[in-house]
């Protein structure tokens, strides 16, 4: 029994310790990447952007831009996320889960539906 059990409590750990937290993304590293593939970045920015507590920048991707607002948290990214639903104008609510999304502490707001080559490109350069 204790051949099996010391190599199952050796797997346990091993998987507890390769579990770290999740990743959290850096207005500044995201924005380097971004510009290194041609985004314009700016600083057009909302009032919850303006507020965020990890920073926040506009991008312009060709005919669409995003605005990425960082919480230092995923709690704070949630936060921004209620934000912007609650402020969002009744014709807009509708179709704010097509332009609004999550990745772990940052929030991506796009003006319109991101092109896949848009969406790939910010994701990819979330850092």
């Amino acid at each position: 029994m204790a051949r099996v059990a010391l190599p199952l409590l050796a797997l346990v750990a091993l998987l507890a310790t390769s579990c770290g937290g999740k990743t959290s993304y850096s207005v500044a590293k995201t924005r380097s990447c971004l510009s290194a593939r041609g985004a314009q970045s700016g600083s057009n920015l909302d009032f919850v952007a303006s507020t965020a507590t990890g920073g926040a920048f506009s991008a312009a991707l060709g005919d669409n831009d995003v605005k990425l607002v960082f919480g230092q948290t995923e709690s704070d990214a949630e936060q921004i996320v209620a934000a912007y639903e609650r402020f969002a104008f009744p014709n807009v609510k509708s179709g704010l889960p097509d332009v609004l999304r999550r990745y772990n502490n940052v929030v991506t707001l796009w003006h319109s539906h991101p092109q896949d080559a848009d969406l790939s490109l910010v994701v990819g350069c979330l850092r």
